[in-house]
């Protein structure tokens, strides 16, 4: 370990810092994930302020001038801090998020790091909060808040949907912060392979995390259905027991919805009230959302808990 201003630096500050010279500001709460403490890091927070290693104003955390220069004689070097209202909103959620995902299987790379990597692209005005990968897949990262107004959302969806041209990315992963927040958002279509939405909670982290070494698609499947194989519907993942097309939903995937939709009205137009061969599988907490939605299709609930849960012993 080092020792600066008589103070011994400690592994978990290092970290900590490392995320500073990264992400420019955090949250004291995402400082207590990276440390994996209750407390215990208000205690380290107060010795590195101490140290003049780091400020502090209100709930976020900055490096010093002394800070930065510690990191960058380590060879780490040290982003400039963002604007005002970026360094209060946008910046220390990419760190949560960023701290949240580690360890998982997914590779985060924040937007400023992946416009450098990709040769410097444009993603001036961008609200993408940067890319997961697993070196299978890639999905872009956003997060639209509590109340989105309706032009950043117009915005947001115009960007999302020029991903695959822009950004050669085909997937999203975009996450809400309130139920209120997911309705705003809606259920349109944008040409991606998947489009999930999700609440920013516990849950959908840990599925998400999993995701980036497991079909969780399948999985959830599995728990449900005996049997199954490819579907005969596009709109579908699997023709499961007795024929049903199921439609796995766990991701909230609003690709998916929007083929769901247009089918229903397909049915509904001619007339047809048995739609008993489509099965949608969700989460229980989901589940009465989907049973009002689609009262004429079937509806399977998994519990997220049975698809967190390790297979032979991996992380």
């Amino acid at each position: 370990m080092s020792a600066c201003k008589k103070i011994r630096i400690t592994s978990r500050d290092w970290e900590l810092l490392k995320y500073l010279a990264e992400y420019a500001v955090v949250s004291v709460n995402t400082v207590g994930k990276i440390f994996g403490t209750e407390k215990y890091h208000e205690d380290r927070l107060t010795e590195l302020k101490k140290a003049k290693l780091i400020s502090r104003k209100k709930n976020l955390v900055y490096l010093t001038k002394a800070g930065r220069e510690l990191l960058e004689q380590n060879n780490f070097p040290c982003r400039a801090l963002p604007d005002s209202i970026s360094r209060e909103t946008r910046y220390p959620k990419v760190a949560d998020f960023a701290v949240k995902i580690s360890g998982s299987g997914w590779d985060f790379i924040p937007s400023w790091r992946y416009k450098e990597e990709r040769g410097g692209l444009s993603l001036r005005g961008a609200r993408l909060y940067g890319v997961i990968s697993n070196k299978e897949v890639e999905y872009a990262v956003y997060n639209i808040g509590k109340e989105p107004r309706d032009k950043s959302l117009r915005n947001l969806k115009q960007e999302i949907m020029n991903l695959p041209v822009t950004l050669g990315l085909n997937r999203a992963v975009i996450f809400a912060e309130s139920e209120k927040a997911m309705q705003d958002y809606g259920e349109e279509p944008m040409g991606l392979i998947e489009q999930w939405l999700l609440l920013y909670n516990d849950v959908n982290l840990a599925l998400l995390k999993r995701a980036a070494r497991e079909n969780m698609i399948k999985k959830a499947a599995q728990l449900l259905f005996e049997h199954g194989g490819p579907p005969e519907w596009k709109g579908a993942d699997y023709t499961v027991d007795n024929g049903r097309q199921a439609v796995v939903l766990i991701f909230n995937d609003v690709e998916k919805i929007a083929r769901l939709n247009e089918y229903a009205e397909l049915l509904a137009y001619r007339r047809i009230r048995s739609q008993g061969n489509v099965v949608i599988v969700c989460l229980k907490d989901r589940e009465e959302y989907y049973r009002e939605k689609y009262p004429g299709f079937e509806v399977m609930a998994v519990d997220a808990e049975r698809l967190i849960e390790k297979d032979g012993g991996d992380e």
